[in-house]
């Protein structure tokens, strides 16, 4: 090779094209004046990555008028990938415009786009154009535009493996048997935010869904918001093939869950508040809470809030509403004293539980809904009598997340430990986080463990100072 020879512009447009994935947008235009040959390579490149960390701060106007120019440059070949972000933190009076993401979104069909992000804020509610739920390329689709979005009535995607979306609004005017029927090939649906107000049922029937998340929105503070989730919306989900579910959402009114035969693990997060509800009403929560969990006996990995765990505490005989969770091996809970019972039961009707995991303890602001209030220092639940005859306690590891000494930790502590099993671990995150209350010194939470059982306290219980244990 002789000196100054340029090895790189005699590489093959596809090696040149995956070196420019790494490179800001603003660097490859630039090798546009290179050359002819530069020039074609970089209008052509299939790979574009718009605003997440390129043109990162520019005002609205500027951000699309750069937008506008790069998919202009860029010349008529495919585009596989095209992800464009914009946040409005720094804009609070500007927003990106509706008729131009409808301009970008119509470049991108043309292109027969495969991979395609929207991360961006409105300055209104946006209609999804049919172009786009009929778009034969589509792989991936994700569409995040801070507004709400209104949907075709129906979506023909056949090449469609993963869909996203935030702040969808369904309506009854969909056929909502064959919503998602045109996308055949879909493995991951995650639905964030979105609005089912106007929706009496809805239906996800997907063969080949593996992995589904439904997020109800965390705005506490957007009433109306958090009043457009499931709670009076009839549900039925039909996926034989789903290995991963994600529930956090109110229960719905009325579902139809089909059985999970290939569940790994799912997440459930119910988000009703009961508060002052007449007695039926908590007895219907809890039993619409135990039918829920009545699908999920195949998992093998469990994770249920606070909340979830409460409101199967308003379920008439709850051990015999409870499947038999063979598969279990798995289980995260939050605790708190409020539920305790309900986690023997959980623990009786997993007879293979391998891992027990106690999530977070109460913060500071949840103290009073928890129940792990100061007073309520004594040991009237008796938990090992609960258990005796019956050692429901069988998991070989026990993590406490974090470990602060509330009430509920102390009892299942000395629970475990007093436990006659030789294989049984248990290990504990202890935490000067402020926003926990530290209710012991690990001093004190190991001198209250039960007298006589110091050697085996010893092996049990390590606990290692860190804020958290993963």
């Amino acid at each position: 090779m002789s000196e100054g020879e340029d090895r790189i512009t005699n590489l093959p447009d596809s090696i040149i094209h995956e070196i420019f994935s790494f490179l800001d947008i603003k660097w490859i235009i630039r090798t546009s004046a290179l050359s002819k040959r530069w020039k074609r390579i970089s209008a052509s490149i299939p790979f574009l990555e718009l605003g997440r960390f390129s043109l990162r701060g520019m005002s609205p106007e500027k951000f699309m008028d750069t937008v506008d120019k790069v998919l202009h440059f860029h010349d008529m070949s495919n585009i596989k990938i095209l992800e464009i972000y914009w946040s409005g933190i720094n804009w609070p009076e500007g927003k990106v415009n509706a008729s131009r993401v409808n301009l970008w979104l119509s470049t991108a069909i043309m292109r027969n786009i495969e991979d395609l992000t929207l991360n961006i804020e409105l300055s209104e509610p946006f209609r999804i154009p049919l172009s786009l739920v009929t778009c034969e390329s589509l792989i991936i689709l994700e569409l995040s535009l801070s507004q709400i979005m209104y949907l075709p009535s129906c979506m023909s995607l056949p090449r469609l493996k993963d869909l996203k979306l935030c702040q969808a609004k369904f309506s009854d005017g969909y056929n909502k048997d064959s919503l998602f029927s045109g996308c055949p090939v879909l493995e991951h649906l995650r639905m964030d935010s979105c609005d089912w107000s106007d929706v009496k049922s809805f239906c996800i029937t997907t063969p080949a869904l593996k992995q589904l998340e439904i997020i109800g929105s965390d705005d506490y503070d957007n009433w109306d918001l958090k009043s457009n989730g499931l709670l009076d919306c009839s549900l039925r989900i039909h996926a034989p093939n789903l290995v991963s579910l994600t529930y956090w959402d109110d229960l719905p009114k009325e579902y139809d869950l089909s059985s999970f035969p290939a569940l790994v693990d799912a997440d459930i997060c119910f988000d009703q508040f009961v508060g002052d509800a007449t007695t039926g009403d908590k007895i219907g929560v809890g039993a619409a809470a135990s039918k829920f969990l009545r699908a999920l006996s195949y998992a093998k990995c469990l994770t249920l809030s606070h909340r979830t765990i409460k409101s199967l505490s308003y379920a008439e005989d709850l051990q015999n509403n409870l499947p038999t969770f063979h598969h279990l091996k798995d289980l995260t809970v939050e605790l708190k004293a409020d539920t305790d019972e309900v986690l023997v039961v959980l623990l009786q009707s997993a007879p293979n539980l391998e891992s027990l995991v106690f999530d977070r303890p109460p913060r500071r602001d949840d103290v009073v809904e928890g129940g792990d209030n100061q007073n309520n220092e004594d040991d009237s639940l008796e938990l090992d009598m609960m258990g005796s005859g019956c050692s429901f306690l069988r998991p070989k590891r026990v993590f406490f997340k974090v470990f602060v000494g509330t009430p509920s930790q102390m009892r299942w502590a000395k629970l475990i430990v007093k436990e006659e099993n030789a294989s049984q671990t248990m290990t504990v995150g202890y935490t000067n986080s402020y926003d926990c209350i530290i209710w012991k010194s690990e001093n004190q939470c190991l001198l209250e463990l039960p007298i006589g059982l110091s050697t085996r306290s010893a092996s049990l219980f390590n606990i290692s100072s860190s804020d958290c244990l993963h």
